[in-house]
């Protein structure tokens, strides 16, 4: 009896998890979209995309913007072969949408119409 009580609760649980995220998670738009990716790799210098898109998400406008990327699970390590290793150097990838911080990954972030997206190499100075 405890044993199915338990298990009643834990998926109760997970479904006002899941219920909440998809309530308040990130939206995404359909259609056709006009988004600038600007990346600055380790040499500081910026290269600009305009690109219009049907991305959903951010890791597809990258991809159209022909940024090659890898990740480890959701975590973005290299672009265009440049890696970002915080162990070795506290350097990372920092993705920014319309000059605030992204909250959400690059499969995550969703992409809307206008939206300015920077992805910076960045290491760690504090």
């Amino acid at each position: 009896m405890k044993i199915a009580i338990a298990v009643i609760a834990f998926i109760l649980v997970i479904g006002l998890v899941a219920g909440a995220y998809f309530a308040f998670g990130p939206k995404t738009i359909e259609g056709s979209k006009s988004v600038t990716v600007i990346f600055t790799d380790n040499s500081g210098v910026p290269d600009t995309y305009v690109i219009d898109t049907d991305a959903l998400y951010l890791a597809g406008a990258m991809t159209q913007a022909g940024l090659k990327y890898e990740t480890k699970d959701t975590y973005v390590t290299a672009i265009n072969g440049i890696t970002a290793d915080y162990d070795k150097d506290k350097s990372y990838w920092a993705f920014y949408v319309n000059d605030e911080y992204c909250n959400y990954g690059i499969f995550e972030q969703p992409v809307k119409d206008g939206d300015i997206f920077r992805i910076e190499y960045t290491i760690y100075e504090g």
